[in-house]
């Protein structure tokens, strides 16, 4: 994994005054470098290159005399290493190419557990230049080869990834993201003269109001809005800016002069890019199919399909399991097993310890992560930890209407934690959760687990609000906030563990877990939603299909890249097993009816699969709790008194921080 910054900038903006220097902090900015660094603290560095004019416009003296000045890219890498033996310094580079890569690749490109994908990937798109050299080189933004090798080569990838490329000999820069979005990457789109175009990791907060300190950041400073503008790049397939359309997009019919391309409005900018949409029917791009395209059956059931319901139902009820249901909870098992074992099986050791985790899971104890905990078992060796990271937070609203708030002491300070105020819901079905994995069923009682408790005072939360703020921009919401928090603090990994000496004592811990896996995307693929549950009773199967599909078609557009941007800047990365293309492809293949089946109550009928799933894993208790959202269950919406009629799609910038 990686943070990337790219910018396109003038000669004299890029230069110091000091000695004609170019100064790489001044250009591309003091705080962008720093967020992007604290994404990969493994390895940095730094690369610049001259934009010269293409052989094909020399000979117009317009464009000459205009290009006399030269441009400049400029390109910023910070490394995590979490894959191969050797560190990769990005960005990676020979004499005509440059790549900046922030992703994994699991499948469509061979790399095994101990190759670094990062250098296959290089390798791959150099072998691209003999098939390039046949195709046309095309200044039309209206029309797209199809057959393009680069296009082709990154269609083939799956797995999460945002990246940049440059082919300076053809003085084409390419960038995208995969098509669920499961990468950050910003762009700031010019919008006046002094402008430039960027790419990056992690942006700012888009606010006009907003004071900029010039010493810090002077180059690029929108003057309209007192600031850069930043906007998620769409997971929507890959973008190209050929740099020579820059120049001929500045020509009226009777070339009579160049209208500076850097004077266009930010829509303006964004039609010179050439885009390549995920494969689609009528397209030529010969690449696997994607998720984008992929519909849910829409297979209505017919009454055999379904399980026969009794008179009165108990939370412990397990519907009947038919021979499709049985086939459907084995090949679950094993598509999703597969997917985190391509997940956790590369992950470097540390190297400090024996007992140092490599491997964390955001844990509640609920359905969702412990399934996942239960099957990353499977593919780690015996002897690695993992830890539980279960987050906690004082939420002095709910504090201050509790009855019981007499009773309530700080867990923090060493006392009794039965009785503690981060003894919060999430907190709860966590101890739970770890009990299952490792004590009372002892179903995976070999293996060093950690419950990593970690509590977070109110007055901690107040102190890093603006950080996530910034971090998880341009997303703006009090929702986003909210979940933001939770990921945020969770991901850091600083909390408290159980003494293995001394059961029932608890002492300081600090996670060193570089991968984090997540339990993102088990709702919106298998009906976890309350939504959804309305959906069905509103007007049935046919409706809840809908609702389903419309959510997996958002997901490119939704929250992953600012999970992504929250929880790297701790320098660790989240991995999805649940949103492994082939875990999409095979539950999207399925009829609903074995997915979820909303005749049942709650705690039963939503992820029924799953449920199944978790039962065949022994985690019996796990598979009957019911969804609850991280905001709610770690207590970090509406915190004050002042917050408790907010709305979760109200600006968190309004909310007063008292």
């Amino acid at each position: 994994m990686c943070g990337i910054l790219v910018q396109f900038v003038r000669q004299h903006f890029a230069i110091d005054n000091n000695n004609g220097k170019n100064n790489n902090d001044t250009c591309l900015g003091l705080r962008l470098i720093e967020q992007n660094k604290k994404r990969g603290p493994d390895a940095q560095n730094y690369y610049h290159e001259i934009i010269t004019l293409s052989n094909d416009n020399k000979n117009n003296d317009t464009i000459a005399k205009e290009n006399e000045r030269s441009d400049y890219l400029e390109f910023y890498g910070a490394t995590l290493h979490l894959r191969g033996q050797n560190l990769m310094k990005q960005p990676v580079r020979d004499n005509d190419r440059v790549l900046l890569w922030n992703g994994e690749i699991f499948d469509g490109i061979e790399v095994s557990k101990h190759e670094n994908d990062t250098e296959k990937l290089f390798e791959a798109l150099k072998s691209c230049d003999q098939a390039a050299a046949n195709v046309n080189n095309m200044r039309n933004n209206s029309e797209r080869d199809e057959l393009n090798p680069i296009a082709q080569t990154l269609a083939k990838i799956e797995g999460p990834f945002s990246f940049v490329y440059w082919e300076s000999s053809r003085r084409k820069l390419w960038f995208g993201r995969d098509c669920l979005g499961r990468r950050s990457l910003l762009w700031h789109l010019p919008t006046s003269k002094s402008d430039r175009f960027i790419l990056t990791s992690v942006g700012e907060v888009n606010n006009k109001s907003k004071k900029i300190d010039d010493s810090t950041i002077p180059i690029g400073r929108d003057e309209q809005n007192n600031g850069l503008h930043f906007e998620e790049v769409p997971a929507t397939g890959f973008f190209c800016l050929n740099l020579d359309d820059v120049y001929y997009s500045g020509f009226n019919e009777l070339d009579e002069y160049l209208i500076d391309f850097f004077s266009y409005q930010a829509e303006s900018f964004e039609k010179l890019f050439i885009h390549y949409p995920w494969s689609h029917e009528n397209d030529e791009v010969n690449a696997p199919p994607q998720i984008e395209n992929i519909k849910h059956m829409a297979t209505l059931p017919n009454l055999d399909d379904l399980s026969i319901l009794p008179s009165s139902i108990e939370s412990s009820f397990v519907p009947e399991i038919s021979t499709q249901m049985r086939e459907a909870i084995n090949r679950m098992i094993s598509e999703l097993g597969d997917s985190v074992r391509k997940r956790v099986e590369s992950i470097p050791s540390s190297g400090t310890s024996p007992k140092t985790a490599r491997l964390g899971i955001l844990f509640s104890g609920g359905l969702d992560c412990i399934c996942l905990a239960a099957l990353s078992d499977k593919y780690l060796p015996l002897e690695d930890p993992i830890d539980l990271l279960n987050v906690s937070f004082e939420n002095p609203r709910k504090v201050s209407s509790d009855n019981n708030k007499k009773n309530l002491v700080d867990a923090n300070a060493g006392d009794e934690r039965s009785i503690s105020l981060y003894d919060v819901p999430d907190r709860l079905t966590g101890r739970e959760g770890y009990q299952e994995l490792k004590y009372e069923k002892k179903i995976l009682p070999n293996r060093p687990w950690r419950l990593v408790e970690i509590n977070v005072p109110y007055t901690e939360t107040l102190s890093h609000r603006s950080t996530i703020l910034e971090l998880m921009a341009p997303l703006d919401t009090i929702m986003d906030l909210s979940i933001a928090m939770a990921f945020w603090f969770a991901a850091r990994g600083k909390g408290q563990i159980e003494s293995l000496d001394s059961p029932g004592q608890m002492h300081a811990y600090e996670s060193k877990a570089k991968v984090l896996l997540v339990g993102v995307g088990a709702d919106e693929l298998l009906a976890g939603y309350s939504r959804h549950r309305e959906a069905f009773r509103q007007a049935g199967w046919e409706r809840l299909i809908k609702e389903v599909q419309l959510d997996v078609d958002r997901i490119s557009t939704r929250n992953l890249g600012r999970d992504d941007r929250i929880i790297s800047s701790h320098g660790k990365e989240s991995r999805y097993p649940y949103l492994s293309e082939n875990v999409v492809r095979f539950l999207c293949s399925l009829p609903m009816y074995l997915k979820a089946d909303m005749r049942f109550p709650r705690g039963i009928g939503e992820k029924l699969l799953l449920r199944h799933v978790a039962r065949e894993l022994g985690l019996v208790n796990a598979s009957v709790l019911r969804k609850r959202a991280i905001q709610f269950g770690a207590r970090t919406a509406k915190m004050t008194s002042g917050e408790s009629k907010s709305k979760g799609h109200m600006k968190a910038a309004d909310l007063s921080e008292e």
